[in-house]
């Protein structure tokens, strides 16, 4: 059975949380495409520091570029831009078949299609699907097509687990015993998916309601939630954790490697991500008796993640300078 083109029977789409000149010239990424139902792409400034620090695809056309004299930033724009068109054509296959908020509304009522991300609680969630909301009235009063927009809600996962698990633990004494109920370890790993399913619950409430219909009588797609930081370090838990019960319409899983590589070898297909709402209601609820803010949790991992993407950026541009003189000369 192949797993992950399973996915699409259960209306989730999978998508590569990587992207690299090597992937691109090795025809990993056809492969993908044509044999495993590869959907999309998502990069980051992390990916690309690792992909060209780590490479020497890229080194040919950094020299070039030293030579010229172009300064780090100008060739990482160049080497980033590139490899992103080359992936959009690729994919072009599958696509023939808060102060931020104004932004994402804009954006997307000009046609502009968006990936909103680093998103964790399910209140900011609700509030960029009402920009998406708010953009698709404002192209149908105007009378613009709606089936020309494209956007995805990007949900941090596993991040979440990473951070509360460690402050449940803070509350388990050093003999595992607890004098709280329910047990702080009876949580561990279950918050992250939780959280998830409630989004996804979201979704759904709006998806029925007379606003979203009216959209979608008019031609709009809807902004499907992309669940990224789906990979799970923690080798005591599943390494398809974040991927089976995630599975739902209107979805796109963005795995990395391995973890496509795991769902594809042993992963179970399943329309899950509507079920166990109520459990997931109460786990949220659990945690919030044991002293956990989920909403201090989210903020805290959006402001770190903001800054993860901040630091690599810095990175690429130095490892790209270092390569520029290192060629230039």
């Amino acid at each position: 059975m192949n797993r992950l083109r399973k996915l699409a029977d259960y209306r989730q789409s999978y998508w590569l949380d990587d992207l690299s000149r090597d992937l691109l010239r090795s025809g990993d990424l056809p492969r993908r495409i044509r044999e495993k139902g590869l959907r999309g792409i998502t990069s980051n400034p992390a990916i690309f520091s690792q992909a060209i620090g780590g490479s020497t695809a890229y080194d040919e056309q950094i020299s070039r570029s030293a030579r010229s004299g172009k300064p780090a930033l100008q060739i990482s724009e160049e080497l980033t831009c590139q490899d992103i068109r080359e992936a959009c054509d690729a994919l072009l296959p599958v696509y023939r078949d808060t102060e931020g908020l104004p932004a994402v509304e804009e954006l997307l009522y000009r046609g502009i299609s968006v990936n909103v991300t680093l998103l964790f609680s399910v209140e900011v969630y609700q509030a960029v699907a009402e920009a998406w909301l708010k953009a698709m009235e404002r192209r149908l009063a105007a009378g613009q097509p709606l089936n020309n927009v494209s956007s995805v809600a990007s949900c941090f996962v596993s991040r979440i687990d990473t951070l509360v698990d460690q402050l449940l633990a803070h509350r388990i004494r050093p003999d595992g015993t607890s004098a709280l109920t329910p047990h702080p370890k009876s949580l561990q790993g279950k918050v992250a998916v939780a959280n998830a399913k409630l989004a996804y619950a979201a979704f759904r409430r709006m998806a029925g309601s007379e606003r979203w219909q009216a959209g979608a009588a008019a031609g709009a797609k809807p902004q499907r939630l992309l669940w990224a930081s789906t990979g799970n370090k923690n080798p005591a838990c599943s390494d398809v954790g974040y991927v089976e019960p995630l599975i739902g319409a209107h979805t796109v899983n963005a795995m990395p490697a391995a973890t496509a590589a795991a769902f594809a070898d042993h992963g179970k297909p399943g329309k899950n991500l509507s079920r166990a709402v109520p459990v997931a209601r109460k786990s949220l609820k659990e945690i919030k008796a044991l002293g956990i803010d989920l909403k201090r949790v989210t903020w805290q991992l959006e402001n770190e993640g903001i800054q993860k993407f901040i630091e690599p950026f810095e990175k690429l541009i130095g490892n790209i300078e270092a390569k520029r003189k290192a060629l230039a000369g």
